[in-house]
């Protein structure tokens, strides 16, 4: 007994200076080994050691050991693999394993376990244990062994009671530093978060805002919100009482502050308004809500920023008062929502710009869903089908209209998901007013990325439209049926009318030959030569009429051949000379000998010519020129040029010369005689070519006409042809 009682007071000792090592270590696992020293030389063992419960990689629980200390002579165990990441069976501790998770110490002596524990223990020199469990916030966290190798010990009820102390002083400490730990890992985190929002935030200080405003409450002023509205002076006085204690990054950028430091211990009305015109409404109902027992309040104001440009800001306070009350501490989270606020304003006045636009289109027009809902129609669709936009949103095709036309939009609008393209079609739809036809169109409408997330319809009444084009389209009909019946029977007349107006030209050539023997009154003569003359003109104009009418029928003869221009232009030139010579004036010609033959119906080039130099030759004064030229290229093809020093065609009367019987003045046409289907016939002829024909007139000075005949029915001479055509 007397042994005894030293060895309780050695224990003791030692644990009350593990309980000195535990307190002063900022982490207890910096002083573990001192405080396993102090417990193993007060209690006098071979080994003092610490395992830790915690679940292996699978999540089974398993224990590993964390730390030992060792006497002088005993084999160190902390680098075992047997005591890393195993169960407490295969460690032989199985035995004692209920004891020690229900809080209670475990004792014994070697030769007290199974062969198979004692086996164990023997190869780690064990002859008796105890061990004594760790408990953190009431769990079982572990266990700190003292194994005895020397000798059999039997420990006594005061060195288990203080060595269970120690392990309540190590469970505890460890206790503390996980909480401290997570406290830390907290303020790091908020701390993290405070320096790197993008929101403006700072901290302020309450307490003696808070104290005006309990004054006033003690004051018997309840109704602190129409009190603040009557009194703004009150409330800035409060709010110079609200002091900035810190404020992180995002609020020195967005009050353009020089840096932290000029925003921290400035008044909230400072930092706020900046010296400007204090509003106090906002600040006035903040501290009413919070006054009244509000956590939170949000308001919005103007403030400026530090270069003075105003910029709308809204703010959330969040009060945490201590168990006293005094607000010792308010966090307000602050953004600028300037561009929010004018891009919500721009987005509501461009809805109520398409809302106005929709309202007031003639058209139908309406958007539905991917799954074909409506959710908007325009006021043009709900007076047509008799439906509000309130009415329809949500619904289908399908509850409006009947299936076989609900159909016809399902499938489109499948093919405009599908495809991702527009689609056009006309659909006959019955209304009140009877059968209307309408223009679809169906289009996609998607979101930022591309991706589908409605469809659009445009639906406009063509029914006056179609309509409209069915009376064209028998007008028309009506029209071509009527010119040509006028073809027709100008053909038709124009067969009957040369076959007298040929005997008429034959009796009156044999009256001027005298082929029946002499006149006897010259007078005669003169009268045949004036019918001769008359019946010829005559001839001319029916001729005219004949092909013009002929050519609008589609009935004229066409007889393609290899032409030799050349000796086309000759022979015309024969029969313009005289009447040339008779007006007075001179035919000029420059045509190349080595034209190439063209593809062509030669009696119509040969008309083309004459048509071209007669009225060329009708229409310039006496002392005039008149210029055939012809050319030919691969790129240009064959170009008939005439070019007259005559009267010329004022602008406006162009288009009236080129209309069959035109004439570009009634005086003209009394002066110079002609029908007006010299150039109509002409233009006709050419484009039978597959040509065109144009003018370019100046009055006074002249006119050229040109029949321009496309290359491809140009054809390379054999062999060139001699001389060049002269007049």
């Amino acid at each position: 007994m007397p042994r005894q009682a030293p060895r309780d007071r050695e224990i003791l000792n030692a644990v009350k200076d593990v309980a000195g090592l535990l307190l002063q270590a900022t982490d207890w696992r910096e002083c573990i080994d001192r405080v396993l020293a102090c417990l193993g030389q007060g209690t006098d063992v071979s080994r003092v050691y610490i395992f830790e419960n915690h679940p292996d990689p699978n999540g089974e629980p398993v224990a590993s050991q964390r730390f030992e200390w060792s006497a002088p002579g005993a084999t160190v165990q902390l680098a075992n693999p047997a005591h890393q990441n195993q169960t407490y069976a295969a460690m032989g501790m199985e035995r004692w394993l209920s004891d020690l998770s229900q809080g209670r110490h475990f004792q014994a002596h070697v030769d007290e376990f199974d062969a198979s524990t004692r086996e164990i223990l023997v190869a780690e020199e064990i002859r008796s244990l105890l061990q004594v469990p760790i408990l953190v916030n009431g769990e079982w966290w572990g266990l700190i062994g003292f194994d005895e190798c020397r000798r059999e010990r039997q420990w006594s009820e005061g060195e288990i009671s203080a060595l269970m102390a120690a392990a309540g002083i190590i469970g505890l400490t460890i206790h503390h530093h996980e909480e401290a730990a997570v406290l830390a890992e907290t303020v790091r985190r908020y701390r993290s978060l405070f320096e790197c929002s993008p929101v403006a935030v700072w901290e302020e200080d309450w307490s003696e805002a808070k104290a005006i405003i309990d004054v006033l409450r003690a004051l018997g002023i309840t109704d602190l919100r129409d009190f603040f509205v009557a009194h703004p002076g009150m409330v800035r006085v409060i709010a110079s009482h609200v002091r900035v204690l810190d404020a992180n990054p995002a609020a020195v950028r967005i009050y353009r502050a020089p840096d932290k430091n000029a925003l921290i211990r400035q008044s909230a009305d400072y930092l706020e308004h900046l010296g400007n015109v204090f509003d106090a409404g906002p600040w006035g109902r903040r501290f009413a809500e919070l006054a009244e027992g509000a956590t939170t309040s949000s308001i919005e104001k103007w403030v400026r920023t530090y270069d003075g440009e105003p910029f709308l800001t809204q703010s959330t306070a969040t009060i945490d008062p201590d168990g006293r009350g005094s607000w010792a501490r308010v966090l307000v989270a602050l953004e600028d929502i300037t561009e929010r606020r004018r891009t919500g304003k721009a987005l509501r006045n461009s809805e109520a710009r398409l809302k106005a636009f929709l309202d007031n289109s003639p058209n139908e027009m309406l958007m539905k869903d991917t799954r074909g809902r409506f959710i908007m129609v325009n006021r043009t669709f709900e007076k047509l089908h008799g439906v509000s936009r309130e009415e329809i949103k949500g619904k289908t095709a399908y509850d409006i209209f009947p299936k076989a036309f609900a159909d016809q939009f399902t499938e489109m609008e499948q093919r405009v998901l599908e495809t991702g393209e527009s689609i056009e079609r006309e659909e006959d739809f019955p209304l009140a007013d009877g059968l209307r036809s309408y223009l679809v169109t169906k289009f996609p409408i998607a979101d930022e990325d591309g991706n589908p997330i409605g469809i659009g319809s445009i639906e406009t009444d063509i029914t006056a439209r179609k309509r409209a084009e069915e009376e064209l389209r028998l007008a028309k009909e009506q029209a071509d049926l009527a010119n040509r019946t006028k073809s027709d029977f100008l053909a038709n007349m124009s067969h009957e009318l040369r076959t007298p107006l040929n005997a008429i030209i034959g009796f009156s050539e044999m009256i001027r030959g005298g082929m029946l023997g002499p006149v006897g009154d010259k007078r005669y003569l003169e009268y045949a030569d004036h019918i001769h003359e008359s019946g010829e003109h005559l001839l001319e104009l029916i001729n005219d009429i004949l092909d013009l009418s002929k050519i609008e029928a589609g009935k004229i003869d066409f007889h393609e051949e290899a032409v030799d221009v050349v000796h086309v232009v000759r022979s015309t030139l024969v029969v313009m000379k005289e009447r040339a010579e008779t007006a007075g004036l001179t035919i000029q010609c420059d045509v190349p000998a080595d034209l190439p033959q063209l593809r062509a119906d030669e009696r119509k080039i040969k008309q083309i010519l004459l048509n071209l130099l007669s009225n060329a030759v009708k229409f310039t004064p006496r002392g005039g020129t008149v210029t055939l030229e012809v050319t030919a290229d691969s790129r240009h093809g064959f170009v008939i040029g005439v070019i007259d020093t005559g009267i010329g065609i004022a602008p406006e009367n162009m288009s009236k010369v080129m209309t069959p019987f035109g004439q570009a003045e009634s005086h003209l046409g009394r002066e110079y005689q002609g029908t007006g289907l010299g150039l109509p016939v002409t233009k006709a002829l050419a484009e039978l070519h597959g040509g065109t024909f144009e003018i370019e007139s100046r009055p006074g000075e002249g006119t050229t006409a040109r029949v321009r005949i496309p290359p491809e029915r140009c054809i390379a001479p054999e062999a060139p042809l001699p001389g060049t055509a002269q007049s």
